[in-house]
């Protein structure tokens, strides 16, 4: 377990050229990117690497590159409180970014989760009737699909937004497609 603990060593505003590359190569401005993400070094078995990060709730770091997709312990969802009366239901970090970039004012009325695993689903059903409407944007895949059936089954406040991205498996997939990438 010790030998792939991932240690943070740093965290700093995106500024690293091969980061802003890859955001760029889905789709993603730095600007957007900035707002919800870090710049995230870390060692993982005595190596040093960086990635792009998204903080979840428990300050764990989820963290993304062109080569590894990891995350820091403890992981959890990230949760962005704006006291909105809607909540996006994202999957995924990318998700997000690409909902900034498709529908950013959307955001601004909204309180945000990236679940950061489809595992979290039972973890943040307890926040949905807080809400008058929930907006789920997840994968259209089978584990996304399930998740969303079982969220609106039983919460009546849950909207299914996958039919924007239908012919793709997600948003990001979905804005590269538009974007021509």
């Amino acid at each position: 377990e010790k030998e792939t603990q991932i240690d943070v060593t740093k965290v700093q505003e995106l500024t690293h050229p091969a980061l802003i590359q890859y955001l760029s190569s889905r789709g993603i401005s730095t600007t957007i990117a900035k707002t919800y993400c870090k710049e995230v070094w870390y060692r993982r078995k005595g190596t040093q690497f960086f990635a792009i990060g998204l903080e979840n709730h428990k300050n764990g770091w989820e963290l993304r590159n062109k080569i590894f997709k990891n995350s820091s312990s403890p992981k959890s969802y990230s949760y962005i409180q704006n006291d909105n009366k809607q909540l996006i239901i994202l999957e995924g970090m990318f998700d997000l970014l690409s909902l900034a970039v498709l529908n950013s004012s959307i955001l601004e009325v909204s309180d945000v989760v990236v679940l950061n695993s489809i595992a979290f689903v039972k973890n943040i059903e307890k926040m949905i009737p807080k809400y008058e409407s929930v907006h789920l944007y997840l994968d259209n895949d089978t584990s996304g699909q399930q998740a969303t059936k079982f969220l609106m089954k039983n919460h009546k406040n849950v909207l299914d937004q996958s039919s924007i991205y239908k012919n793709h498996n997600d948003l990001n997939a979905q804005l590269c497609h538009e974007k021509g990438g």
